[in-house]
């Protein structure tokens, strides 16, 4: 192995790290902050916050965080197809707003730089 190789394979598993972080960080919010997502969106679709993705374990929790994160990082188009009330994200409370607007761009973050590392090693470039 090359030194380069090293490098980015050290990279790699950098990121596989952060993403069991993510998930951690991801089911702490779910658990903890449960009524609080599912309160929030009363006057929007049902498919944001269905009650029972919480009876469903750990994959439901994460379901549950991941609408949410999406709703409140992009807000236009959820309105736009008429997903969320606009009132509603109005009314998210802004602490939890911001960690999920922070953890929904961590994750696209995260499989981008290990989509390009997983990339840049099958490309053949270290050799």
């Amino acid at each position: 192995m090359t030194t380069a190789e090293l490098v980015v394979g050290s990279l790699c598993g950098v990121v596989l790290v952060s993403m069991f972080v993510w998930l951690a960080v991801a089911l702490y919010l779910g658990y903890t902050k449960t009524d609080v997502l599912l309160n929030s969106f009363k006057n929007s679709s049902s498919i944001i916050t269905i009650s029972t993705r919480i009876h469903t374990g750990p994959w439901g929790m994460l379901q549950l965080v991941g609408s949410a994160c999406s709703v409140v990082t992009f807000p236009r188009f959820f309105v736009k197809h008429s997903i969320a009330d606009a009132g509603d994200i109005e009314s998210f409370p802004l602490s939890l707003r911001r960690k999920l607007i922070v953890l929904m761009w961590s994750a696209v973050g995260l499989f981008a730089a290990l989509a390009l590392l997983v990339t840049l090693w099958e490309s053949g470039v270290l050799k």
